[in-house]
């Protein structure tokens, strides 16, 4: 049987299917394949790579994982799909793992390679595409956070998140504090929000400030 040459196997992927011939020159002397047992971590939570993944055989699932071990499952990535294309684009760590169901194949591209068929930096292709990742993560956070937190720690976090620090360090939410605001992004009803908005600024959590803003603690 022939062997299947990098260029072929670079064209059977779909994702690889509308770059130019100078790109597949490009890719095809810069990835290497390599396989991984199954529940194997390809990529960690937290952490930086600078290596971009596709999958093709096999199959992985994309998890996330709080301080108390407990386990969700964004996604299930099979033959074609792709990852670590977040942390490439703008440097941040992943804000998920990647870990195999079965023994699984990949093409792993270097970033010099990667960054080869982006658009240019300071393009409005590039900014559009650091503005979707920057969706990308946050969506992951909303997702971990329904899925992981009680309907206070949900709250909690999406305060801190909301908040902003002044010109002292201090964590500012600068509009006053919705109750139906918070119960809509977190996923909860309005009357829990108002009462978990309470109790937070009775026990101090939450500080009123004169011109209407509050800190948070």
């Amino acid at each position: 049987m022939a062997l299947i040459s990098n260029r072929d196997l670079l064209k059977r992927v779909p994702l690889f299917s509308s770059l130019t011939e100078t790109q597949i020159s490009v890719l095809e002397g810069a990835f290497t394949k390599k396989k991984f047992n199954r529940n194997t971590l390809i990529v960690q939570q937290g952490q930086r790579s600078s290596i971009f993944f596709v999958i093709l055989i096999g199959s992985a699932h994309v998890v996330t994982k709080d301080d108390r071990g407990r386990e969700v499952i964004f996604a299930i990535l099979n033959q074609g799909d792709y990852f670590g294309e977040m942390s490439l684009i703008d440097g941040e760590p992943h804000s998920t793992s990647v870990k195999t169901v079965i023994p699984t194949d990949v093409l792993m591209l270097e970033r010099q390679a990667f960054d080869f068929c982006l658009p240019a930096p300071h393009s409005l292709q590039h900014s559009v595409m650091l503005n979707l990742v920057q969706r990308l993560r946050a969506a992951d956070r909303k997702i971990e956070s329904l899925a992981l937190m009680n309907a206070e720690e949900r709250i909690i976090h999406f305060l801190k998140e909301f908040a902003r620090p002044d010109e002292e360090g201090n964590m500012v939410i600068q509009e006053r504090i919705s109750p139906i605001h918070v119960s809509k992004s977190v996923g909860t009803s309005r009357e829990m929000a108002a009462r978990v908005i309470k109790r937070l600024r009775d026990d101090g959590m939450i500080v009123m400030r004169p011109d209407g803003s509050c800190s948070i603690k």
